[in-house]
């Protein structure tokens, strides 16, 4: 019954509904793509700052280094870090 109501339908209704749910499916895929992190920052990092200019000449070039220990989950990261 409700295939030979179809069937009797415009051939314009059908192709619009089948382009809402595409476009439907379209944004649904886009939103996960964008919301899903691309880089995993977990682990352990190391950085070194490095005083490239100052007034006080005693720091010039100083070289300070941090030792971080990152944990992301999805957008989440939180950490713990310490200088070294």
């Amino acid at each position: 019954m409700f295939l030979d109501k179809l069937k009797q339908t415009k051939p314009i209704l059908k192709y619009a509904v089948a382009f809402i749910g595409l476009i439907g499916t379209l944004i649904g895929i886009l939103q996960y793509y964008e919301s899903k992190p691309s880089d995993d920052l977990t682990g352990q990092w190391k950085l070194t700052l490095t005083i490239d200019s100052t007034s006080y000449r005693p720091y010039q070039g100083l070289e300070v280094g941090y030792s971080l220990y990152l944990n992301q989950v999805g957008s989440q990261v939180t950490g713990t870090g310490e200088k070294i």
